[in-house]
């Protein structure tokens, strides 16, 4: 999907916006995002495939 290595830099990024936007609607923190992940996705309305 990316050109680049960077690819992993950005994937991190990426989930790290997703958590913070998670948290912004669920009003709380997300401490275990192995174990919720599918939940706050689920939640904003977006799968990762």
């Amino acid at each position: 999907m990316f050109p680049s290595q960077d690819h992993r830099t950005a994937e991190f990024y990426l989930d790290d916006l997703i958590r913070e936007a998670a948290e912004e609607r669920l009003g709380r923190r997300i401490t275990n995002e192995n174990k919720t992940r599918r939940g706050f996705l689920a939640t904003l309305g977006l799968r990762r495939r």
